[in-house]
């Protein structure tokens, strides 16, 4: 099957059916936009301080994110940095705003603040961590 019309017919016959291919995703993309139109633009709504009573409510139709629906996400932590002399870990405080109520939402920064405090690197252990590391370099991994 070798030559040079054969090789033409078989691109020509990969190039048809990726063209077909493209056709129809385009299709089904477009299909999927048209549905997508009703949604809301604002996906994240936020509400008053001063109103709590949608505090807690769903609705199966309502697609937006809203800080009652999202409760869950707001306790989940993440510790950023590599745990070295330079950079080590910490809590961030970034969460949505309304997303605790205000006494909750001091406890929650009291709390990130003291953990963030006991994570820092005192001058002893900056000290001893860089001594091994000149010192011994193989054991300063474990000792980290």
């Amino acid at each position: 099957m070798g030559g040079a019309l054969p090789f033409f017919g078989l691109l020509l016959a990969f190039l048809f059916l990726g063209l077909t291919m493209f056709g129809i995703l385009s299709y089904r993309s477009q299909i999927i936009s048209e549905g997508l139109k009703e949604l809301p633009e604002t996906i994240y709504r936020v509400w008053e301080e001063k109103d709590e009573m949608g505090r807690g409510r769903t609705l199966e139709n309502d697609l937006g994110l809203n800080d009652q629906s999202i409760w869950c996400h707001t306790h989940r932590m993440y510790l950023i940095g590599s745990n070295s002399v330079r950079f080590p870990w910490f809590i961030p405080k970034d969460f949505p705003r309304d997303a605790l109520m205000k006494p909750d939402r001091e406890k929650l920064l009291a709390f990130i603040d003291r953990i963030n405090k006991d994570l820092r690197w005192g001058w002893i252990e900056k000290f001893t961590f860089v001594l091994v590391k000149v010192c011994y370099f193989p054991v300063a991994k474990g000792y980290h």
